[in-house]
């Protein structure tokens, strides 16, 4: 089977929420890879600004590839938003990337989906994220606070921002914790719960593929 065969069945899920400013150079980065992706599924966590407008207009302009934008009537919060785009989801391996973040090449797809290809042991897949000093001195003065000690690092990640796993795992996990992070007063952590369930039945490895968080 080519590589570009396999790796057609990628669907790759991007839950947004307000994201207008940032969500373009999301999508761009995704359709600049030099394999082929399945599908887009766009999931929007109930904005209130022009996230929605922003990706239909991409979608229009990008007729090549298959892009689904689903405008949820109320907020359920992010392991929802992932969830809901894992059943929609017709590839064998689903690809999640937060709307605030981008792949800096053309090769950060293949680098993270690569190793679940080459071994069936490998269940998923996590990238390296970056922290470029230009993109914190965009930054208001709380995240500048908040991320000054990684400015310039090259950290593993694994928490949804550009993670590669098997939807037939992913659903037999039972995906994201709705019910214990959804999104309201428990903001984040859903991303370890995961990776301590996936553990449990499979590998992960960390791939060498790279992610840049816009924030």
């Amino acid at each position: 089977m080519s590589d570009k065969k396999k790796l057609f069945q990628v669907s790759v899920i991007i839950p947004m929420y307000n994201a207008q400013t940032v969500v373009l150079e999301a999508l761009k980065s995704v359709v600049k890879q030099n394999i082929s992706v399945g599908e887009i599924i766009i999931i929007d966590n109930h904005s209130k600004d022009n996230s929605v407008q922003v990706a239909q207009k991409f979608k229009k302009e990008n007729k090549n590839i298959p892009i689904k934008i689903i405008a949820r009537d109320k907020q359920y919060g992010l392991s929802a938003s992932y969830n809901l785009g894992a059943k929609l989801a017709k590839g064998t391996f689903i690809v999640t990337l937060s709307s605030d973040s981008f792949l800096p090449t053309e090769n950060e797809l293949k680098r993270l989906v690569e190793p679940c290809l080459e071994d069936s042991l490998v269940i998923a897949s996590v990238p390296w994220l970056l922290h470029p000093e230009k993109i914190w001195q965009t930054y208001n003065f709380w995240q500048k606070y908040i991320f000054s000690r990684v400015v310039g690092t090259r950290v593993p990640s694994g928490n949804g921002k550009f993670d590669c796993m098997r939807k037939d795992v992913y659903m037999k996990i039972g995906g994201y914790d709705e019910k214990e992070f959804t999104g309201g007063e428990i903001v984040g952590g859903e991303d370890a719960d995961m990776y301590v369930r996936l553990r449990k039945i499979g590998k992960i490895v960390l791939s060498n593929a790279e992610v840049i968080h816009l924030h």
